[in-house]
């Protein structure tokens, strides 16, 4: 039997299927009248440039199978097939990351806009000289600085053009801008947060960039001299979890932490922190339940109601149960090595009155 698991504060597990990559022929039903639109976008592209518009539209959420016009889906094709002969660092790109980190014309939940050729013509001046993918990512985040600046918005994100247009952005939006002009460049970038920092009231969001074969982060629209180098530095190290956002699922990705249609989210904790593993166990079906902490991550457990997470370094309040019983442990995360915790939901456990949670110091 499926179990279902929830852990508060450290990490959430929901057991359902994985749900299955859709086919073009599936995406263009969606569609519905639309898909004339995303025809008449695959019928004008050459022959070499198709399958990847067929991986834009089979990944597409559905609301941009309704909405994408067939003109801007064949630009943002078109311009990036064109920045990958541009530059001679671009031909070393694999297909995957390419089709996964430098194609898509989305980052996160923005609503979809004609950014590409925009950025694209704002940069090539200051870009064209630079001999290096680390060259070019440093300046394309220097253009991004002096352009945009943190300012708390309306939790929906806007656009890159908007937040252009305005100067100011969450960070989140910060990383959109930055994402889209390392992408109008044909450099692979992608989002990276942390779903709450160990040590305050707060989340974060940041970039990375895929220079020479590795993937390196940045303060979106936080400019430094240097790659890996930011005001974050030592909160990362520090940090329960770091999950990247991919816009479909990379084939050759061995820490998919969660994935959907069209999507697929990346454990990267280990990309920043000294790791530990916590292994869950549940013996009897349960279904999620709220709790006073912080919930951070959902996964789903096999049939055996058995799942492995790695984790930085520190206490988790871990939780599962359901409507009539319910059992707890505060689990310590080490580095390097698996903490397994075994929940039997026949024996409830009394909820704590207090409890200690400890955290990585400062090194």
């Amino acid at each position: 039997m499926t179990r279902r698991l929830l852990l508060l504060f450290a990490l959430a597990l929901v057991a359902r299927a994985a749900p299955i990559e859709r086919t073009l022929k599936a995406s263009l039903a969606l569609a519905g009248d639309n898909a004339r639109e995303l025809k008449a976008a695959l019928a004008g592209l050459r022959v070499e440039q198709r399958p990847a518009a067929e991986f834009l539209i089979r990944n597409m959420p559905e609301v941009d199978l309704a909405r994408m016009t067939g003109a801007l889906l064949r630009d943002d094709v078109e311009l990036a097939y064109q920045t990958r002969s541009l530059f001679p660092w671009n031909r070393q790109i694999p297909d995957e990351i390419f089709l996964h980190y430098v194609l898509p014309y989305r980052v996160t939940q923005e609503p979809i806009s004609d950014w590409r050729r925009m950025f694209f013509d704002s940069l090539y001046p200051r870009v064209k000289a630079c001999t290096s993918m680390t060259q070019a990512a440093l300046e394309i985040n220097k253009w991004c600085g002096e352009r945009v600046k943190y300012k708390p918005n309306a939790p929906r994100d806007q656009g890159p053009l908007q937040t252009l247009k305005s100067g100011w952005g969450r960070c989140e939006e910060m990383v959109i801008v930055h994402v889209c002009a390392c992408r109008a460049m044909g450099l692979p970038a992608r989002e990276a947060y942390t779903p709450y920092w160990s040590t305050g009231e707060s989340n974060h969001a940041w970039s990375e960039a895929w220079i020479d074969g590795t993937w390196n982060y940045m303060g979106a629209a936080e400019p430094a001299p240097l790659l890996n180098n930011a005001w974050f530095d030592k909160s990362v190290q520090r940090a329960a979890l770091v999950m990247n956002v991919s816009f479909g699922v990379p084939k050759n990705e061995p820490n998919i932490y969660r994935k959907g249609p069209g999507y697929a989210v990346i454990n990267n904790t280990s990309g920043y922190a000294r790791t530990g593993v916590v292994s869950v166990e549940v013996r009897k079906s349960a279904r999620s339940q709220p709790g006073a902490l912080r919930q951070i991550a959902r996964l789903i457990t096999d049939q055996t109601g058995l799942v492995n997470l790695p984790m930085g370094e520190g206490d988790y309040f871990v939780s599962a149960g359901t409507s009539a019983a319910h059992c707890q442990q505060v689990v310590t995360c080490t580095a390097g090595a698996i903490r397994h915790v075994e929940f039997d939901l026949a024996r409830p456990d009394p909820t704590p009155e207090r409890l200690w949670l400890w955290y990585k110091p400062i090194e």
